[in-house]
């Protein structure tokens, strides 16, 4: 397969609806191409990410009996059909299935989240996105894509690398059980982004990815949602970790914002930035 015949498999792949056969290609093509392996991880990630931030709700019972007592209500000599009634009438659907696809979809209507927020869609994460591009670069990282400017192990020296050049003062977390490698400074939208790059335990890479607070609730250039802006700020902590073992970690430090990306547990992330989180 090649890496367009990939893009269009992406999210099906995602959500496990290949078949054996498709899914096997698609796996071995990702274990072939990074890019399109990164790509896959981004979309796993943030689909975690909407399922961690959105709970389903039972439908009020109320609301089934309308729905019921209307169906029912139906007169089948009237006016055309409705779209569904082809459907729910099929030999291939008993009244038990079809009364389970109505609750379904009116299940999914009535969904909320947690709390007051804005929904992220996987699919509609802006290119500004903080997360979004924390993961990205954690993958570019990973894959020796993005390489430190600047090498040392030295706080102070990658500390000075930074210095004078960036609107909000770059935070260099005191970790445990990593090594520093070094630093990368970069633009976007004519805004100074920080980068530092750790090694734990000679094996995992953790990236932090810095930039202005201020701007970030301003929304410009760089977005966050804004009930991961609250949590931020009622907080000034926020975590997701997936299944396959890659933590976010935000955090505040006066007027920096920054972002920790590593496939490994959140305790073990944040007890390696050097912080301990109720």
């Amino acid at each position: 397969m090649e890496c367009k015949d990939i893009a269009e498999q992406i999210t099906a792949a995602v959500d496990r609806a290949l078949t054996q056969r498709e899914q096997q290609l698609v796996d071995d093509h990702l274990s072939q191409c990074p890019r399109c392996k990164q790509q896959f991880e981004i979309e796993s990630f943030t689909r975690m990410f909407v399922r961690q931030r959105c709970r389903r709700v039972s439908a009020p019972g109320d609301v089934m009996q309308r729905i019921t007592e209307r169906l029912a209500s139906e007169d089948p000599d009237g006016a055309r059909a409705p779209w569904w009634r082809g459907l729910v009438t099929s030999m291939y659907f008993k009244p038990a299935m079809a009364f389970a696809a109505a609750a379904i979809v009116i299940v999914m209507l009535v969904s909320k989240p947690d709390r007051p927020s804005n929904v992220i869609e996987a699919s509609v994460l802006p290119p500004n996105d903080v997360i979004k591009q924390s993961l990205a670069n954690f993958s570019a990282v990973s894959s020796g894509r993005i390489k430190p400017q600047f090498v040392s192990a030295a706080l102070e020296s990658v500390q000075a690398f930074f210095n004078g050049q960036t609107e909000f003062p770059v935070v260099m977390p005191k970790t445990r059980d990593c090594r520093l490698v070094g630093g990368v400074l970069n633009e976007y939208q004519g805004d100074k982004l920080a980068h530092l790059v750790y090694n734990h335990q000679n094996s995992t890479v953790i990236y932090v990815y810095e930039t202005c607070w201020e701007k970030v609730q301003n929304g410009s250039p760089m977005h966050l949602a804004a009930d991961i802006q609250d949590e931020l700020r009622d907080t000034g902590w926020y975590t997701a970790t997936n299944d396959d073992g890659y933590t976010v970690a935000m955090w505040i430090s006066g007027r920096t914002l920054c972002s920790a990306v590593a496939r490994l547990d959140r305790e073990t992330l944040l007890a390696c930035l050097g912080v301990a989180k109720e």
